[in-house]
């Protein structure tokens, strides 16, 4: 195992990283809403965001958990899965072409969506081979430095254009720090994927899509009910409490290595694993409770329109709640990841999202068709949202307990 120094020190650099891609996207957050175009255009931009981040998930194909899955020593296997990958990036072209077509979404952001999805999966070699603090940097931050950039030198008048420069910058960037490392893990010719092997892996893409449905679905659901200034308001609120989600997710991100090499030493993974968990009460769960204060201060300084402000309030309260629950469940979902049932796992929380999303759809078209308030609605699907990860963290940690005899809490 790693000494503690040497375990502090990764996390120490994993949070300054992820602190620089938390301030990045609060500083597009603030250029836009005081100086280029308010709440109304941060709304268009997290429109787009949130449709890059979903469709690059489908596009991983769950590539990047089956990487996560795999001994890096296994040279023969990662070779394997790559030549898969490339595989199914051809046919990924022309669903590129047709979602253009049938959505009329600006092919700059479907193609940032696949160029996003190609660095991810790449990237994954970096987190495997424990290069977390540049995994970090490539799926989360580097792309934002370049997006705040050029919205304040070409304007945020031409996001699809933006969206696609960045992240083709990460992505040639990745490629050549992993062809240099690790090219003869990814130097392979594309091979017709058999039948059987496609179901494990498609299983593993639901897993993630669903588990994005809170983080990004949500934003992209409630913008077919609602004006760019509602939406606005709303994903100011969600990235202000994705902000108090750091520790939480630093935590998740350098754990996850640990949690797969210690997988086999049960007395060492338990004692690892009860340690992280005071950890994830006290920075996953108290944090977000007390830094929901800090939001009062933030109505001035982000321009937040008068009509708009207890809108804000409320939606930040319930958002900020909903954080510090999903991080009292602590490393539930990596858990899953790494030792669950990939394909049971993958069949209910299919079907609970697809029931979710039926549920938050059927409840926006009601009130479209009550003309409820607007604003209500907003704070009725942001509801309903919350409540459904707090629901699926709890039957993982059941599933957990059950069938990997993994307890974190002892009430559960």
């Amino acid at each position: 195992m790693r000494s503690k120094g040497e375990f502090f020190e990764k996390k120490l650099v994993l949070l300054i990283i992820r602190l620089s891609s938390i301030g990045l996207s609060y500083l597009i957050l603030y250029y836009m809403t005081n100086y280029d175009g308010g709440v109304s255009k941060y709304g268009e931009f997290s429109y787009f965001f949130s449709f890059i981040a979903i469709y690059s998930i489908f596009l991983k194909f769950g590539f990047d958990t089956m990487i996560l899955r795999v001994d890096m020593n296994d040279v023969d296997l990662i070779r394997k899965k790559f030549s898969y990958f490339y595989f199914i990036n051809i046919f990924q072209f022309f669903l590129n072409i047709i979602l253009y077509i049938s959505l009329k979404i600006p092919f700059y952001v479907v193609i940032s969506a696949h160029l996003f999805s190609l660095s991810f999966v790449f990237s994954e070699l970096l987190r495997r081979d424990n290069k977390v603090g540049l995994y970090l940097l490539f799926t989360n931050s580097f792309f934002l430095l370049i997006q705040f950039l050029l919205i304040i030198f070409v304007g945020s008048s031409h996001l699809p254009f933006i969206f696609f420069i960045s992240y083709f910058i990460n992505f040639i960037i990745v490629v050549k720090l992993v062809f240099s490392w690790y090219k003869q893990l990814i130097l392979v010719s594309p091979s017709i994927i058999p039948f059987s092997v496609i179901r494990t892996y498609f299983n593993a893409s639901v897993l993630e899509v669903s588990n994005s449905f809170n983080s990004h679905g949500i934003t992209y659901i409630f913008s077919f009910f609602t004006t760019n200034d509602i939406l606005g308001v709303f994903s100011i609120c969600k990235k202000l409490s994705n902000g108090v989600e750091l520790p939480y997710q630093i935590l998740n991100i350098s754990n996850a290595p640990v949690y797969s090499n210690l997988r086999n030493f049960s007395f060492e993974f338990r004692v690892f694993l009860k340690k992280q968990i005071k950890l994830f009460f006290i920075f996953g769960f108290l944090f977000p409770i007390f830094s929901y204060f800090l939001v009062f201060f933030l109505i001035d300084i982000l321009l937040i329109p008068e009509k708009f402000i207890n809108l804000f309030y409320v939606l930040s309260f319930i958002l900020f709640l909903s954080k510090a629950l999903n991080g009292l469940t602590g490393p539930t979902f990596t858990l899953i990841k790494i030792f669950g049932n990939l394909n049971s796992v993958a069949r209910f929380q299919s079907i609970y999202y697809l029931i979710s999303t039926f549920i938050i759809l059927l409840s926006g078209y009601l009130s479209l068709y009550f003309h409820v308030n607007q604003l209500d609605l907003a704070i009725i699907l942001t509801v309903l949202s919350s409540m459904s990860l707090l629901i699926i963290n709890i039957f993982y940690l059941r599933i957990l307990r059950e069938k990997y005899n993994i307890v974190l809490f002892k009430f559960i």
